[in-house]
């Protein structure tokens, strides 16, 4: 099944159409953020803001992107964000440590599923997860080296 999508000109006649897919992945509206010692980090675009509310950059961007959750390492250095864009999951990991410059040092793809947490320790960032697709809902961990 797919949903038709239609441009229209000023005057109402259909001037194009085509079609996507249906399956579209929409995560809970509630993201993450988290606190360092000197940066904030949370928003859709996992936006960076420092101590004095000042803008630092976005991590991401996108018309469909959504920072389901970020976290950053335990020494400021590094962001996790599980992003999601459209029925696409997966986590960005970035060097932080010349901010407002930033490096996208890895990407992983993530299942479609119900995140709970992120966290990072020893060199693996770690992802707790709920999949719904059976019966039961089954648990997962994920341990990504970083």
């Amino acid at each position: 099944m797919a949903i038709n999508r239609y441009e229209v000109n000023s005057v109402g006649k259909v001037t194009h159409s085509d079609q996507f897919s249906t399956s579209i992945f929409q995560p809970s509206t509630q993201n993450t953020c988290d606190i360092s010692n000197d940066y904030y980090i949370g928003g859709r675009l996992s936006t960076i803001v420092n101590k004095d509310a000042e803008i630092i950059t976005s991590l991401e961007s996108g018309n469909n992107v959504f920072s389901q959750m970020s976290r950053f390492s335990p020494d400021g250095t590094k962001v996790a964000i599980i992003v999601s864009d459209l029925n696409a999951v997966k986590l960005d990991l970035f060097d932080i440590s010349n901010l407002p410059t930033v490096t996208l040092l890895k990407t992983y793809s993530l299942p479609n599923a119900t995140f709970a947490d992120l966290y990072f320790k020893d060199n693996v960032i770690n992802v707790i997860g709920v999949n719904f697709n059976s019966s039961s809902p089954q648990t997962f961990f994920l341990k990504l080296p970083i």
